[in-house]
């Protein structure tokens, strides 16, 4: 545990502690990209937002389907929420977790590998639902921003590069 702890306080949202109360995936996302404490918000976007049914989940709307199948065909990773981002405050963001929890040594590298992949992604980690690692990947972009764009057609490129 204590080496556990050593990496993880190398990536985990800033001001967190390893086993703090689990903050939904929206809250995760904003603190990972800016560093501080998330307003309180519920766990999906309340505002009108167009939506679709993708393998019979609810994604945001403007979420390409090829980039949906890219992420989840990443080979020993589970995909557990996402946001296409919706305003500054309402990041886009990709939570996922290794199937296989001995995986979760390489965090750092991981860190340091998407970190470095563009100008803007953002990751944390901390310990999800079943004890597995949640790693947040998020960036301070949203649907209708120049960068959104390249951000979500490259993302599981840069995961899959990073997880090796």
């Amino acid at each position: 545990m204590k080496k556990l702890n050593y990496y993880l306080e190398k990536i985990q949202m800033p001001g967190r502690r390893l086993f703090d109360k689990k903050l939904n995936a929206p809250c995760a996302a904003y603190e990972t990209v800016y560093g501080k404490k998330c307003p309180n918000r519920p766990g999906r976007y309340m505002k009108p937002h167009e939506t679709k049914m993708w393998k019979g989940i609810d994604v945001d709307g403007h979420l390409e389907e090829k980039w949906l199948e890219d992420l989840s065909n990443i080979k020993g990773i589970e995909i557990r929420s996402s946001c296409e981002g919706h305003e500054k405050d309402w990041v886009a963001f990709v939570i996922f977790r290794f199937l296989n929890k001995n995986k979760d040594r390489d965090n750092i590298l991981i860190k340091s590998k998407l970190e470095a992949s563009d100008k803007i992604t953002k990751v944390s980690a901390d310990i999800g639902n079943g004890g597995f690692m949640r790693y947040v990947v998020a960036a301070p972009t949203w649907y209708g921003q120049p960068d959104w764009e390249k951000w979500w057609s490259t993302l599981a490129k840069r995961i899959k590069g990073s997880i090796k």
